[in-house]
């Protein structure tokens, strides 16, 4: 008896040698997957790994799927109060202020938008309102994406 493939799957080679499949029925259940792994399994040698393939990650429409099995969850740290903005560095130097007293709601209703300041490779500076998905601090993922606002 074959089983189903999993809409998600990837594979990848630890620097020990050996290697780990993630799999997931849905995006949400993927990520939720690679986090585990990395925490349970492989710690930092797959941070690299899970940029890229989260970084690819899109789903088109949302897709009800069945019930995950438990997984270690992270916790989403709250934004920050209105009126207490806080700027937070990215891995590549961009700089994210969380609490902007003028952030606008994200359309489905998770919180406020986070600014993003970051320089181009053309030297030119650029800030827009971006999903707090994109920020460096944990927030948990809507089924879409809310669009970049340029600021």
């Amino acid at each position: 008896m074959t089983s189903p493939e999993s809409n998600f799957s990837a594979t990848v080679k630890t620097a020990r040698g050996s290697l780990i499949t993630v799999r997931g029925d849905d995006a949400d259940h993927f990520n939720l997957n690679i986090k585990a792994a990395i925490i349970s399994e492989v710690g930092a040698n797959v941070v690299a790994f899970e940029d890229t393939v989260l970084g690819t990650i899109s789903t088109p429409a949302p897709i009800p799927a069945p019930a995950p099995a438990p997984v270690p969850q992270q916790d989403t740290a709250p934004a920050a109060p209105a009126g207490s903005p806080e700027w937070v560095e990215g891995r590549y130097g961009d700089k994210y202020q969380y609490g902007h007293p003028d952030a606008p709601a994200l359309p489905d209703g998770r919180g406020q938008y986070i600014l993003k300041d970051w320089t181009s490779k053309q030297g030119k500076r650029l800030r827009a309102w971006v999903d707090p998905v994109k920020g460096p601090k944990p927030f948990k993922p809507g089924a879409v994406e809310a669009e970049l606002i340029w600021a």
